[in-house]
């Protein structure tokens, strides 16, 4: 069939303006690189912070959903989860 369906066709993004369509219709805050940093940087602050024999994510490559699932799966094992969900 070399005719698709509308529903099929596949979606033409502009990844570059992505960001600035969803502030213009504030679906982002205006500061959200900032808020993204800060983030990021209390995420470094937590990894670095575990003992060694629970993570050895060192790099941003190895900083990856499986690796911190691991790490609190160690964590909870060793009795040193506080026990806290997402939420708090």
């Amino acid at each position: 069939n070399a005719i698709m369906a509308e529903q099929d066709l596949p979606i033409d993004i502009h990844y570059g303006k992505l960001f600035g369509w969803l502030v213009d219709r504030k679906k982002l805050p205006v500061d959200w690189r900032k808020r993204l940093a800060q983030v990021q940087s209390r995420g470094w602050a937590a990894i670095r912070s575990l003992p060694p024999n629970i993570s050895d994510m060192k790099s941003a490559q190895e900083v990856r959903v499986g690796g911190i699932e691991a790490a609190l799966t160690k964590l909870e094992k060793a009795g040193l989860s506080k026990g806290r969900g997402l939420l708090g």
